[in-house]
């Protein structure tokens, strides 16, 4: 690198450092709804794959996986 590219990428972290050190802010008003996020809220991920189940109360999912994510109880394996 160039002295020039050095010194404007030297100068761009050092900016970076300063606002990050230096300027104040609210947690409550960035971004709310993250930081507001329950700790032991569980998130379930689910693959697509049509591997139909059906549940005890006649609700066909794509996957077991969905139905467990719905709290739901499998009454037998493919449609209802």
């Amino acid at each position: 690198m160039t002295l020039k590219m050095n010194l404007l990428v030297g100068g761009v972290a050092v900016l970076c450092f300063v606002a990050l050190v230096f300027v104040p802010w609210d947690e409550e008003n960035i971004a709310p709804e993250i930081v507001n996020t329950p700790i032991n809220e569980e998130q379930i991920t689910c693959i697509e794959i049509w591997q139909p189940v059906c549940s005890i109360n006649g609700v066909t999912y794509s996957n077991s996986c969905y139905l467990g994510a719905a709290g739901d109880t499998l009454d037998h394996e493919g449609e209802c």
